[in-house]
């Protein structure tokens, strides 16, 4: 287990230095804009954010109480778990956001379940990921190892295959929003130049966007979501995080 937290936390923190980068910067600033667009048509209470971007690591909600989970210690973190252990009770949380949290886990499939079963009745789950059939998947292949910087060190997953996924969990996808065209080159010039790619991709070569954001929602027949009144509320953690135990991750 030990060494499973190693390699997706090393793995976050590869992320999280690269989005510094000239390219990791354009990139966040494209997947931040996708995520707000999305999360400014949803309403709850409770948010909690897989992994986080570069100097900024959390995504602004209008939510009573939002969480930022990784897997090793960081300074802006509010807790220290495994993405496939989640300390919070099931369907208690309104808005799941996994930051490429897949790509980094010895276990994607686990850790979809974890959002899956944190989520509340109806509650919306936003997952980024890389995409496998794109310049950047092709760079990855041909520049990924253990020890790579950044999205070469992650496992790809297509947006199919995350539909899949989705699909056997009961998840319903409502959307898929395909975003950077641009292959991955750490340039400031080269990125302005190849702009109108952007425009071009999005029209008629969607599949192939570096990156994809799929927007899902969790479907229970015949169950009707309770919005408890954060606000109201001085103890959150019988609402979201579970009572602290002596296990450590």
């Amino acid at each position: 287990m030990l060494g499973r937290q190693r390699y997706s936390g090393q793995g976050m923190i590869t992320l999280r230095n690269w989005y510094l980068t000239p390219v990791g910067r354009l990139l966040e600033s494209v997947e931040r804009h996708a995520l707000e667009r999305r999360m400014d048509a949803l309403s709850g209470a409770a948010l909690l954010q897989l992994g986080g971007f570069g100097s900024v690591p959390r995504l602004p909600a209008n939510t009573a109480r939002q969480w930022l989970i990784e897997p090793l210690e960081e300074g802006s973190a509010d807790c220290r778990s495994l993405f496939e252990q989640l300390p919070f009770q099931s369907n208690s949380i309104d808005i799941v956001v996994l930051v490429h949290a897949l790509e980094y886990s010895e276990e994607p499939q686990t850790v979809l379940r974890e959002a899956e079963r944190v989520l509340a009745p109806d509650g919306t789950l936003l997952m980024l990921g890389f995409n496998p059939w794109s310049s950047w998947g092709v760079t990855r292949a041909w520049r990924g190892h253990p020890n790579a910087d950044g999205p070469w060190r992650g496992h790809y997953l297509s947006s199919g295959r995350a539909r899949d996924w989705m699909g056997l969990l009961g998840l319903e996808v409502e959307t898929v929003d395909y975003l950077y065209f641009r292959p991955p080159w750490n340039n400031w010039k080269a990125q302005e130049r190849l702009q109108p790619l952007e425009r071009f991709g999005a029209l008629c070569l969607p599949w192939f966007s570096g990156v994809y954001l799929t927007t899902a929602r969790k479907r229970v027949a015949g169950v009707t979501p309770l919005r408890p009144h954060w606000q109201k509320q001085r103890r959150l953690v019988g609402r979201g995080l579970a009572q602290p135990t002596s296990r450590n991750y």
